[in-house]
């Protein structure tokens, strides 16, 4: 078990920072500090999951020791939907108001221009890592590593040519698209295969009660308000509203 932790571990490292790697000698100088200040600013989702992760695991981690199925069930699904209502909310407003949040951060408009497009794909992929984080935490508390470090690096594998092909293509905001189309992937094959092995007849409720609803509840608020703040409104004015329309997402 640990060794496959410690494998996990090593290709997840390659393959996070491979967009790092390669970007740098892609891109120009320039438009990698943009894409490093969008993924830099991403990096608050991250510190979400992490705490989740250590509050649910250890329970988990119990009742699939004892084989208890109903009680696994039942707190995965919970950790699922507490993920979704904490994390969903503030990656659709990074991800709807990028450009409002970097003027409102770095006050700098030139800035907020260049960075905004790929601030708000990342966070879309960071939503993505998000919800299929307990897939990824149920296979631990039932010590099977093999599927998590295939899955790392087949994604560590598959990430180098997508940058290259991205990016030349699309610049910046290509190499966004590669964690969207491999945790798209992830989601549709290696979740299901978690179910199957671990939580049969739990799939549809993941789907359904712990991602659609929760993204479904937080869009229907943030989205209509994308046409009514503006970034050219006064920046205490925008703080407030972003604030408030945070919590209105999470409630």
């Amino acid at each position: 078990f640990a060794v496959g932790l410690s494998g996990i571990a090593v290709a997840a490292l390659v393959h996070n920072q491979m967009d790092r790697i390669v970007l740098s000698n892609l891109l120009r100088l320039e438009d990698f500090g943009y894409y490093v200040l969008a993924a830099m600013t991403t990096g608050v989702l991250y510190k979400i999951i992490g705490p989740i992760h250590a509050a649910f695991f250890p329970k988990l981690s119990a009742h699939a020791g004892h084989d208890d199925h109903t009680e696994v069930a039942m707190v995965y699904h919970r950790g699922c939907q507490t993920m979704s209502v904490l994390l969903l909310p503030m990656a659709a407003i990074l991800a709807v108001f990028s450009k409002e949040i970097l003027i409102l951060w770095t006050r700098d408009p030139v800035l907020a221009d260049n960075s905004y497009v790929a601030l708000s794909l990342l966070s879309i992929a960071s939503a993505l890592v998000g919800t299929a984080h307990f897939p990824y935490v149920i296979q631990l508390a039932y010590r099977w590593t093999r599927l998590a470090f295939v899955a790392e690096v087949t994604m560590a594998l598959l990430t180098v040519p997508l940058l290259f092909g991205l990016t030349r293509l699309w610049g910046v905001a290509g190499a966004p698209c590669v964690p969207i189309i491999l945790y798209a992937i992830y989601m549709v094959t290696v979740v299901p295969s978690v179910h199957r092995r671990f939580l049969r007849g739990e799939l549809r409720k993941w789907y359904i009660h712990d991602v659609a609803f929760p993204l479904a509840a937080c869009l229907l608020v943030v989205a209509p308000c994308r046409f009514v703040i503006h970034h050219d409104i006064s920046k205490p004015a925008l703080a407030v509203s972003l604030a408030a329309l945070l919590l209105s997402a999470i409630a």
